[in-house]
């Protein structure tokens, strides 16, 4: 069991925290950690997996209309492009992960990005490939909407 006394918890959502050790940021599950009297607890193979989120958390500003969709997150429409064929997907993210937002731009961490948009695609490819019996992946396509790096 790998215990970690010098760390502190920078943010805290309802399945992970972001845990400062030394200099680093990292995001650890809380199903895979512990906390037992200010001492972090988790495994060995935890520790050293990628049960890291991310050890970057930069943030991204993506430039498209934005839709108060519910009490709990936003919703944007992604423009895709794959060859010829372009198309706009819907992609919803947790407003407690949203640092800024206007109707026109929100602000999240470029993690929350990344996966949610390797999940749209992932969703599309096996749809087109289904429908066109062809063999595409998530990198065969495109991003059309305006991403700046922050």
């Amino acid at each position: 069991m790998k215990k970690i006394e010098n760390y502190s918890i920078e943010k805290e959502t309802e399945k992970a925290y972001l845990i400062k050790l030394e200099s680093d940021l990292f995001w650890f599950a809380k199903s895979k950690v512990e906390i037992n009297n200010n001492v972090l607890e988790m495994t060995e193979e935890t520790f050293n997996s990628k049960v890291k989120i991310e050890k970057d958390v930069s943030n991204i500003k993506i430039i498209t209309p934005v839709e108060d969709y519910s009490v709990s997150s936003f919703k944007i429409y992604l423009k895709i492009k794959h060859a010829e064929y372009e198309s706009e997907k819907f992609v919803f993210f947790p407003k407690s992960q949203v640092s800024e937002f206007t109707e026109n731009h929100l602000i999240i961490p470029k993690w929350i990005y990344d996966k949610s948009v390797q999940g749209v695609l992932e969703k599309e490819c096996e749809f087109f490939n289904k429908k066109y019996e062809k063999n595409i992946t998530p990198d065969d396509y495109e991003i059309l909407t305006e991403i700046e790096n922050l």
